[in-house]
């Protein structure tokens, strides 16, 4: 964390025992907050790369309500929200396999994806300013995108945008972290794989396995369903 200023791990600053009498200690982890001032968003995720009990069943009642690997799936498929630019998709994908290559040689697993997709507060107010400056569409696009990328960089410094990225067509905010790392291939965690991968036959999309088979997944989903760019895929222009 103090070599790449670009870790997508999320910060750790306590850990602690909670001690009461005649209770179980309870074990509290205090990290640093991964969607900082976040509000307005329009969904927020927690992405394994496993897509065995990872829906989220239902209508969505609340926008804090928490979505999963199938969930987003189905919304890609309805909503052209995920709209990285090349330099930010460089930049997350390097840290993350940086990130999860290490998570792997410690033997931890069952690590998350912490996506957040915030509407950009400041596009309405700006695209309303230059609607009426500017007669070149083109032109007018340009100079708003280079006004909402100025003023996306004034109010979050360097160390708040480690974890937050503007959309390429400014509408949205990302706030990416990667979560829950802490959890070991433990004998436990290995006979949860042989009961659901063999017994329940469950196959290997759980998310009970090996650290590296798990890295391995938890990338190859990431790059094909979540850092993305979707208005490149369909050609399409905002």
């Amino acid at each position: 964390m103090n070599n790449d200023p670009n870790c997508l791990l999320g910060r750790i600053y306590g850990i602690y025992s909670v001690i009461q009498e005649d209770k179980a200690p309870v074990k509290l982890v205090v990290m640093g907050n991964c969607m900082k001032n976040a509000k307005m968003h329009q969904g927020v995720f927690d992405l394994k790369g496993s897509l065995v009990a990872r829906l989220t069943k239902g209508p969505i009642l609340s926008k804090s309500q928490i979505l999963k690997d199938r969930n987003i799936l189905a919304l890609n498929k309805q909503k052209e929200w995920l709209n990285f630019r090349p330099r930010d998709r460089e930049q997350i994908w390097n840290a993350m396999i940086s990130d999860v290559e290490m998570l792997w040689k410690f033997n931890l697993m069952d690590y998350s994806l912490l996506l957040c997709i915030q509407d950009n507060p400041d596009y309405k107010t700006i695209e309303t300013k230059y609607a009426e400056q500017a007669k070149d569409r083109g032109n007018r696009k340009r100079v708003m995108l280079a006004e909402l990328r100025e003023k996306f960089e004034k109010d979050n410094n360097l160390q708040e945008r480690r974890h937050k990225f503007l959309s390429k067509n400014g509408k949205f905010i990302y706030h990416v972290g990667i979560i829950d790392y802490l959890q070991d291939y433990s004998l436990g965690k290995q006979l949860e794989n042989l009961w659901k991968q063999h017994i329940m036959m469950a196959g290997k999309m759980i998310s009970a396995v090996n650290p590296y088979d798990y890295a391995l997944r938890f990338l190859d989903f990431m790059r094909k369903n979540v850092i993305i760019d979707q208005e490149a895929r369909t050609g399409t222009r905002s």
